[in-house]
């Protein structure tokens, strides 16, 4: 019976939430002999041992759930109407668009900095060659050392669009197979999620992929299905195209974000094919 209480003593020393302190094992020993009848102790100590036992387990679990989360802090910080800049805790500095959200931890551990993208951002990456900066775009990774670059992931469209102003960006799938795609200042890369596949592109307007950092809706050349996308974003608003033959008609154009949707399609309308009505929480664009 004495050699069972010696290792309930031990088994909750060992465990990482017993009490800390100095105690003597003999004089408890003692203590707690002469508190219990002499016909129930062999049945007291099977019970306690097991009680102890099962506290130790729990103990060991609770300390490795504390640890496995607490090793990684997440938080997510999400827009709505308006755009939001955001400092890393490497300094880096990424300014999010209208209704994105991006997730990272409080600290970045070990030999990566991993962020989470929902929407569109702009990135300047802080330089640090021992440690890559990877961006998790739905089903595109994009991995940098420290560059400047833009992505554009929101889950109601159709693809991920990644464009490099400075440095250099590796691009990766899951759903592809083969080497990553490299790209150069400059260039960009779409991601079909239907298709499952890159459409590189090069000599790119940059500068227009990231107007929406000062508030301005940049549309050049874009067909009339993309401005549709890009206003349906921007205003959470959805947009119908009625005629498929509409959907290809290209167009180029500028505007502010203090114009309202109502203004800016009736600009793009005027002396145009198509007419626009304004229905509720949507809008449906058909031939005139």
């Amino acid at each position: 019976m004495k050699q069972e209480f010696d290792k309930i003593v031990e088994a909750l020393a060992r465990s990482t939430c017993s009490p800390r302190g100095k105690y003597s094992k003999e004089e408890s020993w003692l203590k707690l002999e002469g508190q219990i009848p002499s016909g129930h102790k062999n049945r007291f100590f099977i019970s306690t041992w097991k009680v102890a036992a099962s506290i130790a387990v729990l103990c060991v679990l609770s300390w490795g759930a504390y640890h496995l989360f607490s090793s990684v802090q997440l938080q997510t910080t999400s827009t709505f109407a308006e755009t939001c800049t955001i400092i890393l805790p490497d300094e880096s500095k990424v300014m999010l668009n209208r209704y994105s959200s991006l997730t990272y931890p409080k600290k970045f551990k070990g030999n990566e900095r991993k962020v989470k993208l929902k929407g569109e951002a702009y990135f300047e990456v802080a330089k640090n060659e021992n440690k890559t900066f990877k961006v998790e775009a739905g089903d595109v990774c994009v991995e940098v050392l420290g560059t400047h670059f833009n992505v554009k992931s929101y889950e109601r469209e159709d693809f991920v669009k990644t464009t490099l102003l400075e440095g250099s960006v590796s691009l990766q799938t899951s759903k592809v197979n083969g080497a990553p795609i490299i790209l150069s200042p400059g260039e960009s890369a779409t991601y079909c999620k239907q298709q499952e596949n890159f459409v590189v592109k090069t000599e790119v307007n940059v500068l227009s992929c990231i107007q929406w950092r000062n508030e301005i809706l940049s549309f050049n050349n874009l067909s009339l299905k993309e401005i549709a996308e890009e206003l349906s974003i921007f205003f959470n608003t959805e947009i119908i195209i009625q005629e498929n033959s509409l959907k290809n008609y290209r167009m180029t154009a500028t505007f502010s974000s203090q114009n309202s949707l109502e203004e800016i399609l009736t600009l793009l309308s005027r002396n145009q094919l198509f007419t626009f009505n304004m229905e509720d929480s949507r809008v449906v664009i058909s031939l005139k």
